[in-house]
């Protein structure tokens, strides 16, 4: 290892010195560790290994607010003139020696400008685990796919379990690549329940974990399930602790600061306010003096206006007690501040939506976690045991805080169980959402043969891990072919070799969920996986136990006897979803027994019904043909659509398909299609605005909007024009059996356009249910379109209009706002 990078005051740990020993033999490394642990500097030890070789280096982050805050850091250490940014609307000193730039900016700049990255020697991904975000994992995988060979890669992420896999992958794509994997915590976590009583204002606090294995106290503050839940419901004696009654104990037990995470913007916002009602104060003097010096530091360019619209006042006030709120319903700039405070450990209570787990550099001596499920937008959905480590992982500060603590709350609605297996699970098995979008395809028939496309489609890591489950979907398929022979043949006397260990890990890996399988008693598989040559897995069985087998803790070739519908979405640690797989279990069981009884011999297949041993066999055959055809079906009928509405002829691009060559957007073609119909021409620039508005605005309230408002027939007939483009593409992607696009909205016309026309801040606020965050977050996401109509459209008039728009846009509390405040 040679002696660069920042400056540390630690010695490396051994994943860190494996790792730069790694990057010192010219290899990509994926490392995967705990929150806190220390891969950032892995990251910075890559970036200072590419400067002391004469070359640049790139760190990438999914969202414009973890790129903002990364250049912070590099500029701290690296200083203004080697430090850039490159973020879509923001561009400061991109030919620096180590630039920092959102995933998209860096794929763009592959199809675009790739000589652009001849200099670069190394590539950091930071939070990898996006991969398998729907909308922006295909563009992560791109990248890999197309990034020059020569260039290092080094991936982040603090929650991956199939590094092994991921790296496999890079390898066969990119260039050899290494995993690293640290899992043991740099601060030691202690995870505790929270049960308040109903009658008193006692609290009970017990740990979740004994000796690795849940605390069996914690089953008592269980309801009785068993109970008619209308009898049951307020019976007991337990209630969800208060938000005041948990920090104030935090407070007295020395274990703050803490974040609170919520879930909801308007929880954290009435948490903040019920303790500010309460006369909470967690701060002295001289530390409340600070925080309103840095807070007008910070806000020294918010006009009198502004800060009355965003309540400027009730905010400060709430900072300078050591309490606060973070959610993207806040504008960056206040976000920004509140992580700067909380940073410099002059806030002590944090109230945040999950947003703030991902990436954000806000470690805390406690974490609490108020439920264990989200709303999602559309449903209710449980924490994953990613999405708990990820929570968690802000728990502990290193070098301050010896052991970090985690509080989930008691709800009615979870078991201590449920939050037992989230507190010992630590894993995430990484899965790709690769799938081709209308821009790649265009950039492919732009740079490839057809073959090559195909062949480009095929090595995205959704291809990798598809072959990867066909090979155990083959194995199952060879195995129900070798049960359907005997049981036709009637031979009940020899079966495959169970003392084969391969045989029987094969056997195990090509489980499923669902499955019934019959190891000498009757389980139900809750998931099974593939680690280093062997198989893993979970099953359920009929007294409610969950537990593993694996090949050594088998006595017989497991045989699936039948396979139970699973609910959407499922969840193997679900309590409720267990108790309803065990009731169907102990029927199947019965039959299952009943089988045994009639079979000659105890050979696996006896008793199996023909029938249903070739209906399983022509599933699987099909399931393999679907995984085989899946994204090359996918990509074909992409390319279809385009060649259908001109964008493609023959293997070659029209002057539609450049345009679309040059507009990234998760509605790229919608976009397009307005421009090329004439829908955003011949207008000034903020009924332009209000038009890309349009296409950009994904309204949070589900009732019924108010009747739009236009300026003139003119602006109404463009934005119902775009509106109908909207509807034939989504008719074709019917047509195609492609995914629907997501609807345009027209609501947010009126507020881009004042916005645009120079009217106020409080004046658009006052007319509107968003926030100031939602506005500002909008108003960027207008402004990435428009910068790219400035160059993308033929008509010479609508490029101006848009660069007018973008002048008159460019303003108050957006000009001041540095990020886009991506997430919830």
């Amino acid at each position: 290892m040679v002696d660069i990078g920042p400056p540390r005051s630690f010695e490396l740990d051994e994943f860190q010195s494996v790792a730069l020993h790694h990057l010192d033999e010219r290899r990509s490394v994926v490392v995967s560790a705990p929150t806190g642990s220390g891969k950032t500097f892995v990251a910075e030890y890559g970036l200072a290994l590419a400067m002391q070789e004469g070359r640049r280096g790139i760190y990438t982050t999914p969202i414009k607010a973890l790129s903002n805050q990364k250049f912070r850091d590099l500029r701290s250490w690296l200083g203004a003139d080697a430090t850039g940014l490159l973020t879509g609307d923001n561009s400061i000193n991109p030919g620096a020696s180590a630039v920092v730039m959102t995933t998209e900016v860096l794929r763009n700049m592959l199809y675009s400008e790739p000589e652009r990255l001849d200099d670069v020697g190394v590539v950091v991904m930071d939070e990898v685990h996006y991969l398998q975000d729907n909308y922006r994992g295909p563009v992560w995988e791109e990248v890999i796919i197309h990034l020059p060979t020569h260039i290092r890669l080094v991936a982040l992420s603090a929650t991956v379990s199939n590094t092994a896999e991921l790296a496999s992958w890079i390898s066969s794509v990119h260039a050899p690549c290494i995993p690293v994997t640290e899992t043991v915590r740099p601060v030691e976590l202690h995870t505790s329940y929270a049960v308040g009583e109903k009658k008193s204002s006692r609290l009970h606090l017990v740990p979740v974990l004994k000796k690795g294995r849940a605390n069996p106290e914690g089953r008592r503050f269980d309801l009785d399930r068993r109970r008619d839940d209308r009898r049951n419901r307020g019976r007991h004696p337990w209630r969800t602790p208060r938000r005041g009654e948990i920090i104030d104990q935090l407070d007295r037990r020395g274990l703050l600061p803490a974040i609170t995470f919520i879930f909801s913007r308007a929880g954290c916002e009435d948490a903040v306010s019920a303790l500010r009602a309460s006369g909470t104060r967690l701060t002295d003097d001289e530390q409340a003096a600070e925080i309103g010096r840095i807070v007008e530091e910070r806000c020294r360019h918010l006009n009198v206006i502004d800060r009355r619209a965003l309540r400027f006042d009730t905010w400060r006030s709430s900072l300078e007690a050591g309490i606060a709120a973070h959610h993207a319903g806040m504008v960056p700039l206040f976000k920004e501040t509140v992580e700067e405070l909380f940073a410099a450990g002059l806030l002590k209570a944090v109230f945040a939506t999950e947003t703030l787990a991902l990436g954000i550099n806000m470690p805390a001596r406690t974490v609490v976690i108020e439920k264990l499920s989200k709303f999602t937008g559309e449903h209710h959905e449980n924490l994953t045991p990613a999405d708990f480590t990820q929570l968690t992982g802000r728990a502990g500060r290193r070098g301050i805080d010896v052991q970090g603590e985690a509080i989930a709350l008691w709800t009615p609605f979870t078991t201590f169980d449920e939050v037992a297996a989230l507190a010992r699970s630590s894993s995430f098995e990484l899965r790709s959402a690769f799938r081709p979008t209308y821009n790649m395809a265009c950039h492919l028939v732009e740079r490839y043969t057809r073959v090559e496309a195909n062949e480009l489609i095929a090595r995205s890591f959704g291809q990798f891990q598809a072959d990867r489950a066909i090979a155990a979907m083959q194995t199952r398929r060879d195995q129900l072919r070798a049960q359907l022979g005997e049981s036709e043949n009637g031979d009940r006397e020899h079966g495959p070799d169970v003392g084969d260990r391969q045989h029987l890990e094969k056997t195990l890996a090509a489980l499923r969920p669902g499955d019934v399988v019959d190891v000498g008693h009757v389980v139900v598989v809750l998931s099974a996986t593939w680690r280093k040559g062997r198989a893993a897995v979970r099953v359920l069985d009929r007294e409610g136990h969950v537990h593993g087998i694996d090949a050594e803790a088998v006595e017989r070739e497991p045989v699936v006897v039948t396979t139970l519908p699973l609910p959407e979405p499922f969840d193997p640690h679900s309590e409720s979803q267990q108790t309803a797989l065990v009731g169907q279990l102990r029927g199947v069981r019965r039959r299952a027994k009943a089988k045994r009884r009639r079979a000659a011999t105890p050979a696996p297949w006896v008793g199996e019904d023909t029938g249903a041993l070739r209906k399983e066999l022509r599933r699987t055959e099909q399931r393999i043909a679907q995984r085989r055809r899946r994204l090359s079906e996918r990509f074909g009928a992409v390319i279809g659509l385009l060649t259908e509405l001109g964008y493609v002829h023959e293997w070659s691009l029209t002057d539609s398909g450049r345009i679309l060559l040059g507009t990234f957007h998760e509605l790229d073609l919608v976009i397009v299609e307005s421009l090329t119909a004439g829908h955003l021409d011949g207008h000034d620039g903020p009924t332009l605005a209000g038009i890309v508005a349009t296409v950009v605005f994904e309204p949070r309230n589900t009732q019924d909007p108010p009747e739009p408002w236009f300026p003139n027939r003119r602006a109404e007939s463009a934005t119902m024009g775009l509106m109908r483009q909207a509807s034939n593409v989504q008719r074709l992607e019917r047509a195609y059996g492609l995914p629907e696009s997501r609807d345009v909205d027209p609501n947010f016309f009126a507020a881009t356009h004042a916005w645009a026309s120079g009217v106020g801040l409080g004046d658009i606020l006052e007319d509107s249910d968003m926030s100031g965050g939602d506005f500002v977050r909008a108003i960027k996401q207008v402004l990435d379109v428009l910068s790219q109509l400035a160059i993308v459209a033929p008509v010479a008039a609508t490029r101006s209009a848009a660069r007018d728009a973008m002048a008159s846009m460019q303003r108050g509390i957006v000009d001041v706002s540095f990020d886009d405040g991506d997430g919830e």
